[in-house]
């Protein structure tokens, strides 16, 4: 290894088409996705969601985040804020969950 000889430009970078990982890139992860897919059948895979849903249902407030974030996904929060003079106002925060919950279902989601 002390006698390879790597190919760097003039700034210190690796020349097009040199690697600096002689070894090349980790295989394990492709190894333990593999074996969770191997062991997380669809049919599987329908039961998890249906205890998730029912979870959700009776309170499960890790629940509701996971399938919130699956179905509709994950909140942006932005503020907008509005200048008068010398003011600067916040005009409100944006509900995403409730806009995405009105695309993905068509009408505004009331809390039963």
């Amino acid at each position: 290894m002390a006698g390879d000889i790597v190919k760097r430009n003039d700034r210190g970078q690796f020349m097009k088409g040199t690697s600096g990982n002689k070894g090349g890139r980790s295989s394990m992860k492709s190894g333990y996705i593999a074996l969770l897919k191997a062991a997380v059948t669809p049919a599987k895979w329908k039961k998890i969601i249906n205890a998730c849903v029912q979870q959700a249902i009776e309170g499960d407030r890790y629940a509701r985040s996971f399938l919130a974030d699956y179905v509709i996904g994950r909140p942006q929060q932005y503020v907008e804020l509005s200048a008068v003079g010398d003011s600067v106002s916040k005009s409100g925060f944006i509900t995403e969950y409730e806009e995405a919950a009105i695309r993905v279902y068509g009408e505004e989601v009331i809390d039963e």
